[in-house]
Protein backbone atom coordinates (compact mmCIF):
# COMPACT_ATOMS: atom_id res chain seq x y z
CA UNK A 1 0.00 0.00 0.00
CA UNK A 2 1.07 3.57 -0.63
CA UNK A 3 -0.61 4.86 2.52
CA UNK A 4 -1.17 3.07 5.80
CA UNK A 5 -2.52 4.46 9.03
CA UNK A 6 -3.12 3.55 12.65
CA UNK A 7 -6.26 5.24 13.94
CA UNK A 8 -6.04 5.43 17.74
CA UNK A 9 -6.66 9.16 17.95
CA UNK A 10 -7.65 10.77 21.24
CA UNK A 11 -11.44 10.62 20.93
CA UNK A 12 -11.90 13.30 23.59
CA UNK A 13 -10.26 16.02 21.51
CA UNK A 14 -11.00 17.45 18.10
CA UNK A 15 -7.65 19.19 18.21
CA UNK A 16 -4.98 17.32 16.29
CA UNK A 17 -1.38 18.03 15.40
CA UNK A 18 0.28 16.54 12.34
CA UNK A 19 4.05 16.10 12.44
CA UNK A 20 5.43 15.74 8.90
CA UNK A 21 8.68 13.77 9.01
CA UNK A 22 11.18 12.53 6.43
CA UNK A 23 14.63 13.63 5.34
CA UNK A 24 15.88 16.84 3.75
CA UNK A 25 15.09 16.91 0.00
CA UNK A 26 12.77 13.96 0.61
CA UNK A 27 9.35 15.35 -0.34
CA UNK A 28 8.13 16.72 3.01
CA UNK A 29 7.64 20.22 1.54
CA UNK A 30 5.07 18.85 -0.93
CA UNK A 31 3.07 17.30 1.90
CA UNK A 32 3.25 20.46 4.01
CA UNK A 33 2.08 22.56 1.05
CA UNK A 34 -0.78 20.13 0.48
CA UNK A 35 -1.89 20.27 4.11
CA UNK A 36 -1.91 24.06 3.88
CA UNK A 37 -4.10 23.84 0.77
CA UNK A 38 -6.46 21.50 2.65
CA UNK A 39 -6.90 24.11 5.39
CA UNK A 40 -4.42 22.94 8.04
CA UNK A 41 -2.34 25.69 9.69
CA UNK A 42 1.46 25.50 9.40
CA UNK A 43 2.03 28.07 12.15
CA UNK A 44 2.37 31.84 12.02
CA UNK A 45 5.93 32.01 10.72
CA UNK A 46 6.18 29.55 7.85
CA UNK A 47 7.67 30.44 4.47
CA UNK A 48 7.55 28.97 1.00
CA UNK A 49 8.97 26.96 -0.59
CA UNK A 50 9.98 24.70 2.31
CA UNK A 51 6.95 25.51 4.51
CA UNK A 52 8.89 25.33 7.78
CA UNK A 53 7.85 27.53 10.69
CA UNK A 54 11.03 29.52 11.30
CA UNK A 55 10.44 30.00 15.02
CA UNK A 56 9.97 26.29 15.66
CA UNK A 57 12.76 25.28 13.27
CA UNK A 58 15.31 27.65 14.85
CA UNK A 59 14.36 26.64 18.40
CA UNK A 60 14.54 22.93 17.56
CA UNK A 61 17.94 23.24 15.86
CA UNK A 62 19.27 25.29 18.78
CA UNK A 63 18.07 22.65 21.26
CA UNK A 64 15.85 25.24 22.98
CA UNK A 65 13.16 22.77 24.05
CA UNK A 66 11.43 25.26 26.33
CA UNK A 67 10.81 27.59 23.38
CA UNK A 68 9.72 24.68 21.16
CA UNK A 69 7.17 23.62 23.78
CA UNK A 70 5.96 27.20 24.25
CA UNK A 71 5.38 27.75 20.53
CA UNK A 72 3.61 24.40 20.15
CA UNK A 73 1.30 25.25 23.08
CA UNK A 74 0.45 28.59 21.46
CA UNK A 75 -0.36 26.94 18.13
CA UNK A 76 -2.41 24.18 19.75
CA UNK A 77 -4.50 26.77 21.53
CA UNK A 78 -4.91 28.89 18.40
CA UNK A 79 -5.58 26.19 15.79
CA UNK A 80 -7.83 23.13 15.92
CA UNK A 81 -5.57 21.44 13.36
CA UNK A 82 -1.91 22.33 13.17
CA UNK A 83 0.93 20.77 11.13
CA UNK A 84 4.65 20.99 11.79
CA UNK A 85 7.06 20.06 9.02
CA UNK A 86 10.74 19.68 9.85
CA UNK A 87 12.77 16.82 8.31
CA UNK A 88 15.39 17.14 11.10
CA UNK A 89 12.83 15.92 13.63
CA UNK A 90 13.57 12.33 12.58
CA UNK A 91 16.50 12.48 15.01
CA UNK A 92 14.34 13.31 18.07
CA UNK A 93 10.98 11.67 17.39
CA UNK A 94 10.47 10.25 20.90
CA UNK A 95 11.07 13.64 22.47
CA UNK A 96 9.02 15.46 19.83
CA UNK A 97 6.05 13.15 20.37
CA UNK A 98 5.82 14.24 24.02
CA UNK A 99 5.53 17.93 23.13
CA UNK A 100 2.09 17.62 21.51
CA UNK A 101 -1.23 16.90 23.18
CA UNK A 102 -2.72 14.76 20.38
CA UNK A 103 -0.08 14.06 17.71
CA UNK A 104 -0.41 12.17 14.44
CA UNK A 105 2.61 11.49 12.26
CA UNK A 106 2.92 11.71 8.50
CA UNK A 107 6.09 9.97 7.30
CA UNK A 108 7.32 10.70 3.78
CA UNK A 109 9.67 8.36 1.89
CA UNK A 110 11.57 9.03 -1.31
CA UNK A 111 14.11 7.18 -3.45
CA UNK A 112 17.40 7.66 -1.57
CA UNK A 113 19.43 8.23 -4.74
CA UNK A 114 17.12 11.09 -5.75
CA UNK A 115 17.52 12.58 -2.27
CA UNK A 116 21.31 12.23 -2.37
CA UNK A 117 21.52 13.73 -5.85
CA UNK A 118 19.57 16.80 -4.74
CA UNK A 119 21.67 17.16 -1.60
CA UNK A 120 24.87 16.91 -3.61
CA UNK A 121 23.62 19.58 -6.03
CA UNK A 122 22.86 22.03 -3.23
CA UNK A 123 25.48 21.22 -0.62
CA UNK A 124 28.13 19.20 -2.42
CA UNK A 125 29.71 16.29 -0.60
CA UNK A 126 29.84 12.58 -1.33
CA UNK A 127 26.68 11.05 -2.80
CA UNK A 128 27.30 7.72 -1.03
CA UNK A 129 27.48 9.49 2.35
CA UNK A 130 24.20 11.25 1.57
CA UNK A 131 22.53 7.92 0.76
CA UNK A 132 23.80 6.36 4.01
CA UNK A 133 22.49 9.40 5.91
CA UNK A 134 19.02 8.98 4.40
CA UNK A 135 18.97 5.25 5.18
CA UNK A 136 19.93 5.96 8.79
CA UNK A 137 17.11 8.50 9.09
CA UNK A 138 14.56 6.04 7.68
CA UNK A 139 15.78 3.38 10.13
CA UNK A 140 15.16 5.83 13.00
CA UNK A 141 11.65 6.44 11.70
CA UNK A 142 10.89 2.72 11.44
CA UNK A 143 12.25 2.10 14.94
CA UNK A 144 9.98 4.85 16.27
CA UNK A 145 6.88 3.48 14.51
CA UNK A 146 7.65 -0.07 15.67
CA UNK A 147 7.85 1.07 19.29
CA UNK A 148 4.90 3.49 19.35
CA UNK A 149 1.20 3.43 18.49
CA UNK A 150 0.59 7.04 17.47
CA UNK A 151 -1.66 7.52 14.44
CA UNK A 152 0.70 7.29 11.47
CA UNK A 153 0.40 7.78 7.75
CA UNK A 154 3.21 6.51 5.50
CA UNK A 155 3.57 8.15 2.09
CA UNK A 156 5.66 7.22 -0.94
CA UNK A 157 6.58 10.50 -2.61
CA UNK A 158 7.11 8.86 -6.01
CA UNK A 159 3.74 7.11 -5.96
CA UNK A 160 2.05 10.28 -4.76
CA UNK A 161 3.25 11.97 -7.95
CA UNK A 162 1.74 9.18 -10.05
CA UNK A 163 -1.74 9.36 -8.52
CA UNK A 164 -2.22 12.69 -6.81
CA UNK A 165 -5.97 12.89 -6.32
CA UNK A 166 -6.54 9.39 -4.99
CA UNK A 167 -3.75 9.76 -2.47
CA UNK A 168 -4.87 13.24 -1.45
CA UNK A 169 -8.30 11.86 -0.65
CA UNK A 170 -6.64 9.35 1.69
CA UNK A 171 -4.55 12.13 3.24
CA UNK A 172 -7.70 14.20 3.82
CA UNK A 173 -9.43 11.18 5.37
CA UNK A 174 -6.50 10.57 7.71
CA UNK A 175 -6.64 14.21 8.80
CA UNK A 176 -10.45 14.09 9.24
CA UNK A 177 -10.89 16.77 6.58
CA UNK A 178 -14.13 16.75 4.61
CA UNK A 179 -12.49 17.71 1.31
CA UNK A 180 -14.64 18.49 -1.72
CA UNK A 181 -13.51 17.44 -5.18
CA UNK A 182 -12.73 21.07 -6.00
CA UNK A 183 -10.48 21.28 -2.92
CA UNK A 184 -8.75 18.02 -3.89
CA UNK A 185 -8.26 19.41 -7.40
CA UNK A 186 -6.80 22.63 -6.00
CA UNK A 187 -4.44 20.73 -3.68
CA UNK A 188 -3.31 18.37 -6.45
CA UNK A 189 -2.15 21.30 -8.57
CA UNK A 190 0.38 22.19 -5.88
CA UNK A 191 2.19 18.86 -6.12
CA UNK A 192 4.93 18.91 -8.76
CA UNK A 193 8.10 16.84 -9.09
CA UNK A 194 10.28 19.98 -9.27
CA UNK A 195 8.17 23.10 -8.71
CA UNK A 196 9.79 26.24 -10.08
CA UNK A 197 9.80 28.09 -6.76
CA UNK A 198 11.52 25.13 -5.03
CA UNK A 199 14.08 24.82 -7.84
CA UNK A 200 14.86 28.52 -7.57
CA UNK A 201 15.22 28.18 -3.81
CA UNK A 202 17.58 25.20 -4.27
CA UNK A 203 19.68 27.23 -6.73
CA UNK A 204 19.91 30.10 -4.26
CA UNK A 205 20.86 27.66 -1.49
CA UNK A 206 23.66 26.34 -3.70
CA UNK A 207 24.95 29.87 -4.32
CA UNK A 208 24.91 30.69 -0.60
CA UNK A 209 26.68 27.43 0.24
CA UNK A 210 29.42 28.33 -2.25
CA UNK A 211 29.70 31.84 -0.77
CA UNK A 212 29.96 30.45 2.75
CA UNK A 213 32.82 28.17 1.76
CA UNK A 214 34.74 31.25 0.63
CA UNK A 215 33.96 33.11 3.86
CA UNK A 216 31.12 35.30 2.58
CA UNK A 217 27.35 35.49 3.00
CA UNK A 218 24.66 37.47 1.22
CA UNK A 219 21.29 37.60 -0.46
CA UNK A 220 19.59 39.44 -3.32
CA UNK A 221 16.31 40.70 -1.88
CA UNK A 222 14.86 42.41 -4.94
CA UNK A 223 15.57 43.12 -8.59
CA UNK A 224 13.56 45.58 -10.66
CA UNK A 225 14.17 47.50 -13.86
CA UNK A 226 15.37 50.40 -11.73
CA UNK A 227 17.47 48.85 -8.95
CA UNK A 228 18.84 45.82 -7.15
CA UNK A 229 18.92 45.52 -3.37
CA UNK A 230 20.11 43.03 -0.77
CA UNK A 231 23.06 42.46 1.52
CA UNK A 232 26.59 41.07 1.34
CA UNK A 233 29.20 40.55 4.06
CA UNK A 234 32.40 38.77 5.00
CA UNK A 235 31.69 36.25 7.72
CA UNK A 236 33.22 37.25 11.06
CA UNK A 237 34.00 40.80 9.97
CA UNK A 238 32.15 44.11 10.33
CA UNK A 239 34.23 45.75 7.60
CA UNK A 240 31.86 46.56 4.70
CA UNK A 241 32.47 44.55 1.53
CA UNK A 242 32.80 46.09 -1.93
CA UNK A 243 30.82 44.23 -4.55
CA UNK A 244 30.70 44.36 -8.35
CA UNK A 245 27.40 44.37 -10.23
CA UNK A 246 27.19 42.55 -13.57
CA UNK A 247 24.40 42.31 -16.14
CA UNK A 248 24.96 39.41 -18.57
CA UNK A 249 28.64 39.32 -17.48
CA UNK A 250 29.10 43.04 -18.25
CA UNK A 251 30.39 45.09 -15.30
CA UNK A 252 27.88 47.85 -14.51
CA UNK A 253 28.90 49.26 -11.13
CA UNK A 254 30.88 48.89 -7.90
CA UNK A 255 29.23 49.36 -4.54
CA UNK A 256 30.34 49.45 -0.89
CA UNK A 257 27.81 47.44 1.14
CA UNK A 258 27.46 49.75 4.12
CA UNK A 259 23.70 50.36 4.44
CA UNK A 260 22.59 49.40 7.96
CA UNK A 261 20.44 46.27 8.16
CA UNK A 262 18.91 45.65 11.58
CA UNK A 263 17.66 42.22 10.51
CA UNK A 264 21.26 41.03 10.10
CA UNK A 265 22.04 42.09 13.68
CA UNK A 266 18.92 40.27 14.94
CA UNK A 267 19.90 37.15 12.98
CA UNK A 268 23.41 37.23 14.45
CA UNK A 269 25.06 37.59 11.05
CA UNK A 270 26.62 41.00 11.75
CA UNK A 271 27.40 43.10 14.81
CA UNK A 272 27.05 46.43 13.01
CA UNK A 273 24.50 45.49 10.35
CA UNK A 274 26.50 47.52 7.81
CA UNK A 275 26.15 45.14 4.88
CA UNK A 276 23.18 46.34 2.85
CA UNK A 277 23.25 47.57 -0.74
CA UNK A 278 20.81 49.31 -3.06
CA UNK A 279 22.21 49.92 -6.55
CA UNK A 280 20.25 51.83 -9.22
CA UNK A 281 20.39 50.62 -12.82
CA UNK A 282 21.11 53.18 -15.56
CA UNK A 283 18.10 53.82 -17.78
CA UNK A 284 17.50 50.99 -20.25
CA UNK A 285 20.33 48.74 -19.02
CA UNK A 286 18.20 45.92 -17.63
CA UNK A 287 15.78 44.02 -19.86
CA UNK A 288 13.56 41.01 -19.32
CA UNK A 289 15.43 37.68 -19.17
CA UNK A 290 18.73 39.43 -18.39
CA UNK A 291 20.94 37.75 -15.81
CA UNK A 292 22.11 39.89 -12.90
CA UNK A 293 24.99 38.90 -10.64
CA UNK A 294 26.96 40.42 -7.79
CA UNK A 295 30.48 39.39 -6.77
CA UNK A 296 32.78 40.46 -3.96
CA UNK A 297 35.53 42.48 -5.62
CA UNK A 298 38.51 40.29 -6.47
CA UNK A 299 36.56 37.02 -6.25
CA UNK A 300 34.78 34.87 -8.84
CA UNK A 301 31.99 33.63 -6.53
CA UNK A 302 28.62 35.28 -7.07
CA UNK A 303 24.94 35.60 -6.30
CA UNK A 304 22.80 35.41 -9.44
CA UNK A 305 19.25 36.41 -10.26
CA UNK A 306 17.31 36.39 -13.51
CA UNK A 307 15.24 39.51 -14.16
Amino acid sequence: MIFSAKKNINANSKRRQFIVVGVQRGGTSAIAATLKALGVSLGDNYHEPNYEDLGLANAFRAGDWKKVATLIAIYEEKYEQFAWKLPDSNSKLQRVSKLFSNPSFIFVYRDIFAIASRKQYVHGGDISDAMHSSLAAYKRILKFTDNNSFPALHISYEKLLLGKKAHLRELAEFCDIDASESLIEQASEIIEASPEIYTQWADISLQITTLNREGFDGYIDHVSGKQISGWFLKIGSDEPVTIELFVNDLLIANCLCDDTRGDLITAGKSNSGKAGFNIPFPEGVLKKADRVSIKPKGYSISLVSDY
